[in-house]
């Protein structure tokens, strides 16, 4: 979506009111394709399943327990699941770096 930056001054045209921006948001499309496209490793072995989950609190599995390969496989069908499951008009709780 186009940016206007900052926005222009209409304030002396009748009848104009300003407008607030709507936060972008990405097509569920994009985010299918994305959530399948990588994941993070931690130094302690633990994925979490949303990559800015520093704290690891919600992990797919920890890589010194399990292969990386079943993870990945998990990984993908959690993010999935959740995506289809998220109330179409909110933001998934899947984020992305």
């Amino acid at each position: 979506a186009a940016v206007i930056d900052p926005e222009p001054d209409f304030a002396g045209v009748d009848g104009w009111t300003p407008d607030e921006l709507n936060r972008p948001r990405v097509p569920r499309q994009v985010l299918k394709r994305e959530i399948l496209d990588r994941m993070v490793v931690f130094a302690d072995g633990s994925v979490p399943i949303s990559e800015t989950d520093w704290m690891a609190r919600d992990t797919a599995g920890r890589a010194t327990e399990t292969s990386l390969a079943e993870i990945w496989k998990g990984l993908g069908e959690t993010r999935l699941d959740r995506l289809n499951h998220e109330d179409p008009n909110r933001h998934p709780r899947i984020c992305f770096a």
